[in-house]
């Protein structure tokens, strides 16, 4: 499946399936299973469109070859239409060939047309594609059409500075390459692009040629292989293909599926309010719920294989009358809406045990009443109901693919009598307000009052039950099926009351089923119906020993379970149960667990792409100013805006600050050394001064650099420099009354949209002021590379003597902003120990420090004012939008007050301050006059581009907090709106996904924005080397196993992993939920099993850990859904560990240990 992240900037790919490997000699048809998981993000925001971007010389000499009259040239090219992007692929690929996920980053690029299918159109076509190791990447082909141009020319160049070109020239003709359906072995072709020529020649690889067919009758045939080129003296890497159109007479069948249910609303709502299941309109997800939409299509399904027990739904439009008719009701659903999107104080939880409490004690409004009577028709002998039946909720919103609800909501089993079942139906109604099940909707953004159903379906007095997964639910291999069962009910199987026993199939790409191992399971209960609803009973040992499915059974399941997959197009979780023989279907919901975000996708998502391995990149500088991770919206507003100032300014279309991990990175090549000259510049040496604060470019790079932009010289970059300095004071005055004016009004009654709206509109302004700040910081690196210059006669090879003079004139005071501001709040410190109240200030709470100062005094209170008025828009990571400012939250700058006031004294100031005369005199090198007065000169210019370089970066961020301020507005705004859960989240949202989510057009997006906030301190503790070649990745801490063996005294035990990542964190061991009080944030949570009421909890965990439990028990299926890791199956884990002990869990191995005893955690 191919998912649209964000329109021409990421796409995502997710396949699991079987595919040929052609390159393998295995037997079995080489066939394999396969899954890979890719984002492709898009190397520049630059398109070509074809054909309106193509170069008009190339398409008129094409044209010109061929036959036509008045307008009928228009004709030749066909009718496609279209675009091509350049990018990479970003992800990792397993299987049957890796042992491991493999990851990987390849440069790629892609097409997208519209019009005449090249099947009907074309009759030949050539395509190369190649990737460079200087980050040049093209794709130039011909093709032939059946009737229009014989030889239409067509190509687009992608080079390692960002710029994209659609060719000028190609050399490619299709009657002299691969003719008669036979690839040659070598090829060269020449072609040119902004003013360079290039050749490439392609050496293909005969043993890599694949070749695809389409055996329809208008098919065709498909040569592909591996190519190693050599462009323009570079090796190279490529892909060529050659397209052929074929007749064949075969007509392959193609698979029928289901028609899927239906969301849409678009249909005439029903009189009545009780459908049975073979009722068409039971397909309609809006009346029946996820579950009664999906039993109506099981039921629609022509077999002997299997039965659905029949049965009815109760539709949605049943809750909805009973709500328009109860005031009392509709008045606790609004306070709960209220509660939920912060309108009042009053409690979420006592407003949900408001609402369900009139709920469940509601009776059935008496017509609807009497559709279900009439729709039991219970039969009975000597007057005892013989059929039992189950009453289950079906929420609109439950059972899809991005969304499971798993156990959220009630079920009520062997109901009997007609008093039984109508009183289930509110209980039901009733479960879609608990506290566990609108803590779930409200943290996914999903509507707080929502629409449910009721099904009420024929029970099946089971002899064995269970769940079918039609591909592995923990590692989604559509080769593997898994099957859990116990006697009796599946209520003890999706529970987890019993620990089951589990079988695993084998599933071949022709349908073949094997069993491929079994576990048997402790089992030891089992539920069964009772003269009223149902019991739990103890199986007796001879059972508990046996299997409780045999084999004959399980491939049958597996046949069942393959049918009912290929009917619904996809794969399926599918409860079951056999009764004296017969199989009886009872459910079937996607595996939400398949097309999840991984943390692999999400840690990745936002990568730049790299285009070649010698690309060069450092955490130096950009460290600083963006230190650590930063959030998705800081990434998508602030990063952003960065860069297109960088492009603006260098006319370099690539990226200057890459992310990678959600970390920053300074693309080396395309920002120190976008200007190139022959040899290693001082105005390079004074830009990696200014970096690294020490040699770190080589010629590795410096030749790469020349590769990409060529070379200038000196004189050649003058013109640019008098242009950068050029009204310098005027563009810093200017600035800041820009940024002085810039205001994000928002009235009260200004909806979420129109917040949006001026949001975007203040970004235009504050990439002008941060145009302007990235003008003057290059006018400072200009006046420092002069000065480098002078001093050292313009000799890059810097000694020691020369180097310390450097440091000495970059020491000259020249009072710059950020080194102020520690004066300032030492001041502060001061006046508030000389008043005598330090002792009591520094153990005051810093949130109430600022009225407490005030308070006590009123020149503390005046300092600090006024030092807020200059500064307050300042704070730690003031780059990233999810920072407070100062302002808005003074308890940081009280902290750091209280943290000097806390100091037992105060050292003053001793370093010399030295003027510009004094500095010269003490320089080492220094021996002619002459170069004094020009020295002198430009370090006064020097020391005067440096406060312009600070103002201008004060006003960038005097704008950012603005832009702050508004997202905040516009987050309080979204949870008000019952948009957002908490105003924290709109942090790790794009601005499209805001959109998005405002729109309600995908509100998946709150859950996606959740992980990735849990995921944030990971990407914010990693770090990288100083330098890092080609794809970055950052420095690798303990392994696991490192781990392990440094603890080998401790205990070591190992369950079931059901879903993978490692934890090292405090356990917390709970034994009964009454304890609850005792878990932390961060914890561990080990414990015997756990059912729908731990779930507001799971937020809290950084794992799992139960003692009994299978694949799909609901600590399994729940820790899935929040990416925990998670293991069960531990037996004993609750007595082997205590709350307090450190340990590390490792979802992928199975394994926790014990890394510190509660007697002895740090």
């Amino acid at each position: 499946r191919i998912w649209i992240i964000e329109p021409f900037k990421r796409l995502r790919v997710v396949y699991h399936g079987f595919l040929r490997n052609r390159l393998s000699n295995d037997s079995n048809n080489n066939i394999e299973y396969v899954q890979f998981r890719f984002i492709w993000n898009a190397a520049s925001n630059s398109l070509i469109k074809s054909p309106q971007d193509y170069t008009t010389n190339l398409l008129a000499d094409d044209i010109s070859r061929e036959e036509w009259k008045d307008q009928e040239w228009l004709e030749l090219m066909g009718d496609q239409k279209g675009y091509e992007q350049y990018g990479a692929f970003i992800g990792y690929i397993g299987g049957a060939q890796f042992p491991a996920e493999t990851p990987l980053h390849v440069p790629g690029f892609r097409k997208r047309y519209y019009g005449t299918s090249d099947t009907y159109c074309l009759d030949r076509d050539i395509c190369l594609y190649v990737t460079a190791r200087d980050g040049t990447l093209f794709c130039i082909g011909a093709k032939r059409f059946k009737w229009g141009c014989k030889n239409l020319r067509y190509g687009t160049v992608y080079f390692g500075n960002g710029n994209l070109f659609a060719i000028k020239e190609n050399d490619i003709f299709l009657e002299y390459q691969g003719a008669d359906e036979i690839v040659p072995k070598t090829l060269t072709a020449h072609f040119s692009v902004d003013g360079k020529d290039l050749k490439c020649v392609i050496h293909i690889n005969p043993k890599t040629i694949i070749q695809f067919e389409n055996k329809f009758q208008d098919g065709w045939i498909r040569k592909q292989g591996l190519a190693n080129c050599v462009v323009n003296g570079e090796d190279a890497k490529g892909i060529i293909s050659f397209w052929y159109q074929t007749q064949n007479s075969e007509d392959k069948v193609r698979i029928q599926t289901i028609v899927k249910p239906s969301h849409s609303k678009n249909y005439l709502p029903p009189e009545n309010f009780v459908l049975p299941f073979t009722d068409p309109l039971s397909t309609k997800i809006a009346l029946t719920g996820g579950k009664g939409a999906s039993l109506s299509l099981l039921t629609a399904i022509q077999t002997n294989d299997f039965i659905v027990p029949a049965g009815f739904v109760i539709l949605s439009n049943a809750l909805n009358k009973l709500l328009e008719e109860n005031k009392n009701i509709k008045r606790a659903l609004e306070q709960l809406e209220h509660a939920c999107f912060g309108k009042s104080d009053r409690n979420i939880g006592d407003c949900c045990e408001e609402v369900t409490s009139l709920l469940a004690k509601e009776p059935v409004p008496r017509d609807i009443a009497n559709e279900i009577i009439k729709n039991l028709n219970l039969p009975s002998k000597n007057g005892t109901p013989e059929v039992k039946w189950a009453v289950r909720s079906s929420g609109t919103i439950e059972d899809s693919e991005e969304f499971s609800t798993a156990g959220q909501n009630a079920t009520y089993l062997g109901c009997q009598t007609e008093e039984e079942i109508l009183e289930a139906v509110p209980r039901c109604w009733a479960s879609l307000f608990t506290f566990q099940s609108v803590h779930y909707r409200r943290n996914h953004g999903l509507p707080i009052v929502t629409d449910m159903a009721v099904i009420v379906q024929k029970m099946v007095p089971s002899d064995t039950s269970g769940v079918i997964f039609t591909c592995h639910p923990s590692t989604s291999d559509m080769s593997q099926m898994v099957i859990t069962s116990n006697y009796g009910l599946g209520e003890s199987v999706v529970s987890g009351q019993a620990d089951p026993d589990t079988y695993i199939l084998s599933k071949t790409w022709d349908d073949k089923i094997s069993i491929l191992s079994k576990q048997k399971g402790s089992k030891k209960v089992k539920v069964v119906m009772a003269h009223k609803g149902t019991k739990v009973t103890e199986i007796d040992p001879e059972s508990e020993g046996e299997w409780s499915l045999s084999s004959e059974q399980a491939l049958t399941l597996g046949k069942v379970g393959l049918h009912i997959e290929k009917t619904f197009g996809s794969p399926r979780d599918i409860e079951w149960s056999f009764c004296e023989g017969q199989l009886y279907i009872l459910q079937s919901r996607p595996v939400t667990t398949l097309n999840s975000w991984t943390d692999f996708e999400l840690t990745h998502e936002y990568d730049t792409p790299v285009v070649g391995p010698d690309f060069a990149y450092t955490k130096a500088n950009v460290g600083e100013v963006k230190p650590g991770a930063e959030t998705v919206l800081s990434h998508d507003l602030v990063t952003t805006t960065i860069n297109n100032s960088f492009t603006n300014l260098n006319k370099v279309k690539a990226k200057a600050i890459i992310t990678s991990h959600h970390n920053c990175l300074m693309d080396i090549i395309n920002t120190l050394l976008s200007r190139t000259e022959e040899d290693i510049s001082m105005g390079v040496r004074a830009c990696e001064l200014a970096v690294f604060g020490h040699y770190a470019i080589n010629e590795k790079m410096h030749n790469m650099a020349k590769k990409i932009f060529g070379t200038k010289k000196t004189y050649q970059l003058i013109p640019e420099m008098l242009t950068l300095f050029k009204n310098t004071d005027a563009t810093v005055a200017e600035t800041e009354q820009i940024a002085k004016n810039l205001e994000i009004i928002i009235d009260n009654n200004d909806s979420c949209e129109t917040i949006l709206k001026k949001i975007k509109e203040a970004l235009k302004i504050i990439e002008t002021v941060t145009d302007r700040y990235c003008h003057i910081s290059r006018v400072n690196v200009f006046y420092q590379a002069i000065v480098f210059s002078v001093l050292t006669n313009n000799k890059t090879d810097i000694n020691d003597e020369v180097f310390q003079d450097i440091v000495l004139i970059l020491s000259i005071s020249a009072n710059i902003i950020s080194a102020t501001i520690p004066k300032q709040l030492e001041l502060i410190a001061k006046t508030i120990k000389k008043e005598n109240i330090s002792e009591e200030f520094v153990n005051i709470d810093p949130k109430l420090g600022l009225e407490w100062l005030g308070n006590k005094s009123p020149t503390v209170k005046s300092l600090l004012s006024n030092f807020l008025d200059i500064h307050g828009h300042r704070v730690y990571k003031e780059f990233e939008l999810a920072e407070r400012s100062w302002k808005e939250d003074p308890s940081r700058l009280i902290s750091m007050i209280q943290a000097n006031c806390r100091k037992q004294t105060t050292h003053e100031k001793t370093k010399e301050n030295l003027t510009v005369d004094e500095t010269l005199n003490k320089l080492q090198t220094l021996k002619s006059y002459p170069k004094r007065i020009i020295l002198k000169y430009f370090i006064n210019k020097c020391i005067k581009s440096m406060l312009d370089r600070e103002k201008t970066k004060c006003d960038v961020i005097m704008v950012i907090d603005k832009l702050k301020r508004a997202i905040r507005t516009l987050s309080t705004r979204m949870v008000r709106n019952g948009h957002l859960p908490h105003d924290h989240l709109i942090f790790h949202l794009s601005l499209y996904e805001i959109e998005k989510i405002i729109k309600k057009e995908n509100i998946a997006l709150v859950a996606k924005a959740t992980r990735r906030k849990k995921l944030y301190p990971q990407w914010n503790d990693l770090k990288f080397p100083e330098i890092v070649w080609g794809v970055p990745e950052p420095l690798k801490k303990k392994s696991l196993l490192e781990l392990l063996s440094s603890h080998r005294e401790g205990v070591s035990v190992k369950g079931t992993p059901v879903y993978p990542g490692d934890a090292v964190a405090r356990a917390c061991v709970i034994k009964s939920i009454d304890n609850i009080d005792h878990l932390k944030n961060g914890d561990i949570l080990i414990t015997y099993s756990t059912d729908i009421g731990w779930s507001p909890y799971f937020p809290m965990l950084s794992g799992i850990v139960t003692e009994i439990g299978g694949l799909i028990s609901h600590g399994a299926v729940v820790a899935r859904e929040y990416g925990l890791p998670c293991i069960v199956g531990v037996e004993n884990a609750t007595e082997m560990f205590k709350t307090g002990d450190k340990i590390l869990l490792s979802g992928k191995e199975g394994i926790i240990s014990l890394l510190n005893d509660s007697n002895n955690t740090e």
